[in-house]
């Protein structure tokens, strides 16, 4: 069975999809074309390229958003928002480490500067340094006592670096808390059902997928783990077919020990499909 249960490549922006996808949808395209005409007026207005970059992360479009917060840096390059944006750009777009260089960069500029070190906690999550991935979701856990949908962020960050580390019970006690603070997020219910696959708690399994893709329905991330929970039944074909759904919907990560999701379902889906 893959061990990843958390996403390898995702734009952490899309934490904010869910309920109400379409309004936001159309509510940040209205911000890109509003800004687009404040640059048109004024191509140094680093402000609007920066609220242009925002609203192109929010419907992922990650490339573009990523030229924006350069051109929001080469106006002005000391604003600490601005190199936690393109940090979290360059994630999306699964350079972290050039995602951790931004996020530090911009805790350099404002050390509570609290969604660079989400960014950063998240960067580090991908490059396998979870010790420190958890000290910068616990940073802020601790200071942010308002804004629940990043704490949502910060939480399941813990959670997915415990997963990793095979703490699983308290991976589980903080990616429930990642739910209670944003419960139109997918990614908690993923990670808990891969958990929970892991435990051989098979009905809590596939309770979380069932959740996940109640909120997202074309959610890879929650296909692919079907797929390990009906392999772990010895519901190979079952599996397959779910292994096979999410690869189409574009699930080609690469697990801790080097081989490519892609890789795993030709090998163990061999004629199956």
């Amino acid at each position: 069975m893959k061990d990843l249960g958390f996403i390898y490549i995702a734009c952490y922006l899309l934490i904010f999809f869910g309920c109400g996808e379409s309004v936001k949808y159309y509510s940040n395209n209205y911000e890109i074309e509003k800004n687009t005409k404040e640059i048109e007026k004024n191509p140094n207005n680093d402000e609007a390229y920066n609220m242009r970059g925002v609203a192109r992360l929010s419907i992922g479009n990650c490339s573009e958003a990523l030229k924006d917060f350069e051109s929001a840096i080469r106006i002005k390059e000391n604003i600490s928002e601005y190199y936690s944006n393109r940090g979290r750009a360059y994630n999306c777009l699964g350079n972290f480490k050039l995602g951790i260089q931004d996020c530090r960069q911009a805790i350099k500029l404002d050390s509570l500067n609290l969604y660079a070190h989400t960014n950063y906690s998240w960067g580090l999550l991908h490059t396998n340094q979870f010790e420190e991935s958890i000290r910068h979701a616990q940073i802020v856990i601790n200071k942010n006592t308002i804004n629940k949908e990043l704490n949502a962020m910060a939480y399941n960050n813990k959670g997915s670096a415990l997963m990793m580390m095979k703490n699983y019970n308290e991976a589980k006690e903080a990616l429930k808390k990642s739910t209670a603070n944003n419960p139109n997020n997918e990614l908690p219910f993923v990670n808990l059902g891969q958990i929970n696959t892991m435990q051989l708690n098979f009905k809590e399994s596939q309770i979380n997928f069932d959740k996940a893709l109640k909120i997202n329905s074309q959610s890879k991330e929650a296909f692919w783990g079907l797929g390990n929970l009906n392999l772990k039944l010895g519901k190979t074909d079952k599996a397959c077919t779910f292994f096979k759904k999410a690869i189409e919907l574009g699930a080609n990560y690469t697990d801790t020990k080097g081989e490519s999701y892609e890789s795993f379902y030709k090998k163990i889906c061999k004629n199956k499909n």
